[in-house]
């Protein structure tokens, strides 16, 4: 996994480590099976990434959107609730960057996401 620890990671490197960050923290404590599938959306998704310079590092102004196939709607309620507290452990700082907005994690089973319009 990247590790963004340089002012040479450009924002959108930097958003993706840190959705890389949360979803393994999420996998990890979820019991294995449960997951079937975890991707971006949003503006990390698109390579579209709002961010400024700002002193000596960047300030990333994207949220970010991370969706969650799970395997069942049994997996649901448990999944939603690591994944919430995976996101509220993210830090908001890191060496050279300040993310002003935080993470969305959608969770959901496959036939609820097919069924999104």
């Amino acid at each position: 996994m990247h590790q963004p620890s340089s002012l040479h990671d450009s924002p959108l490197e930097l958003l993706r480590a840190r959705a890389q960050t949360l979803c393994a923290e999420m996998l990890a404590s979820v019991p294995a099976g449960l997951v079937r599938a975890a991707f971006l959306g949003g503006s990390a998704a698109r390579g579209d990434v709002w961010a400024a310079r700002v002193d000596a590092g960047w300030e990333i102004y994207s949220d970010l959107d991370i969706y969650v196939v799970v395997s069942d709607e049994r997996a649901l309620v448990p999944v939603r609730a690591r994944a919430t507290e995976a996101s509220e452990r993210l830090p908001a700082t890191g060496t050279g960057v300040r993310f002003l907005r935080g993470a969305e994690v959608g969770v959901y089973t496959l036939e609820d996401l097919v069924a999104q319009p």
